[in-house]
């Protein structure tokens, strides 16, 4: 399995030595070419951030040093996490997921928003910047929707730093041999993307029918007592962390909601110029989901010619590109989702359950609005204030 290294600062005064001697800057055209890696990737190296094994390797070489004397005490595998290189914002939420995992010790965090809000991204940057803080990072994309069997297995071999390549035959042996690892040493496991193995059409919080036990798997990790850090991200709950979440002060759930000051910054990026009054107009259109407003720009640039207030003034304002991510996200509702979905989009206002129940033209039953509305509360879709629902993006 690859994996990826990070220099530790005692490896980086040993490179720094070296280099000098060679006559070479810090960042000398000579010595990424010779390692065969891009100028960024150097940079990375020096900053010090974990970067792909064969690429530290090369580096060191370039300048004649064991690259084992300058890698740092965390092994980490980072897998197809996202490239933060441009972050910005979310400082209350970095601070709030710090004081969990470091100072409380959450043995659980869940990390739950629509699609477009940037899980993946605070997680990563969040795990980038705590990794000297546990034996090392492991990051788990079930974007495809891995089966648990190959995800234990490959876990299993890292934690074990491959002494353990061959896993049990059956799963309970295999999950207590997980647990073991995670009370040696605090790991910190980061499981991305999970509402990929919960089920389509129905309501939230139901696993696919060869998921089932991941529920078990989460189970365990949110109720037996280890010394490693879990996070989960999804745009739907999962029923483990919803139900244990509310009695257990180790496992919690943040939801995370739209940027603002910072998505200026985004819009201003990505070459929107246009007054702040304009550009806040924008992000309060789409609620500070920040690819919506990447998706947004790259319409206002191409189709209005860059006129934001032209596009302000367009009312048809979901174009291809975010009819696309709302609707991977809506196709996987129950019919009576949709139902309510589709009324909360005519009726334009915060909504009462006494609402719904009044100008119910679907039928529904007081019961299955509640469900269909709980459901969606899971899912991110809606948003509740004051017992009103409203619909969690792209209001007026």
């Amino acid at each position: 399995m690859s994996r990826s290294l990070k220099a530790s600062a005692e490896g980086l005064r040993l490179v720094e030595r070296v280099r000098k001697n060679k006559g070479w800057s810090k960042y000398d055209s000579v010595w990424y070419d010779t390692a065969r890696v891009s100028q960024t990737t150097l940079k990375r190296f020096h900053k010090p951030e974990a970067i792909d094994k064969e690429n530290f390797i090369n580096i060191c070489k370039a300048v004649e040093v064991d690259y084992k004397d300058v890698v740092g005490s965390a092994r980490s595998f980072w897998g197809t996490s996202p490239d933060v290189s441009f972050f910005c914002g979310r400082k209350a939420e970095l601070n709030t997921l710090n004081q969990w995992l470091i100072k409380d010790r959450c043995r659980v965090v869940a990390i739950k928003a629509m699609g477009g809000m940037g899980k993946s991204y605070l997680t990563k940057k969040l795990a980038a910047n705590l990794e000297d803080k546990f034996a090392g990072v492991y990051w788990v994309s079930l974007q495809n929707a891995r089966l648990l069997e190959q995800v234990i297995e490959d876990l299993l071999a890292f934690l074990s730093n491959q002494q353990e390549i061959k896993p049990a035959n059956d799963f309970e042996t295999n999950l207590l041999r997980l647990v073991k690892h995670l009370t040696e040493k605090n790991w910190l496991i980061i499981f991305d993307n999970v509402e990929s193995i919960l089920e389509s059409n129905s309501f939230s919080g139901k696993y696919r029918a060869e998921y089932e036990n991941y529920g078990a798997l989460f189970d365990r990790l949110c109720s037996c007592v280890h010394n490693s850090s879990i996070i989960v991200t999804s745009r739907e709950q999962l029923p483990e962390i919803k139900r244990l979440s509310a009695d257990t002060a180790t496992v919690r759930v943040l939801e995370l909601q739209g940027i603002n000051d910072a998505a200026i910054g985004i819009l201003r990026r990505k070459g929107i110029n246009a007054e702040e009054l304009e550009l806040n107009r924008l992000i309060r259109q789409y609620q500070g989901n920040p690819l919506a407003l990447e998706l947004a720009a790259a319409t206002i640039k191409q189709t209005f010619n860059s006129n934001i207030q032209l596009f302000l003034n367009t009312e048809k304002l979901v174009f291809n590109d975010i009819k696309g991510l709302l609707d991977s996200q809506f196709k996987r509702l129950s019919s009576a989702e949709r139902s309510l979905m589709y009324w909360l989009a005519i009726y334009r206002e915060p909504a009462t359950i006494e609402a719904f129940e009044t100008d119910n033209l679907s039928r529904l039953s007081t019961a299955k609005i509640i469900s269909a509305l709980d459901s969606l509360r899971d899912r991110s879709l809606l948003q509740i204030k004051e017992n009103c629902y409203t619909l969690s993006l792209y209001q007026s």
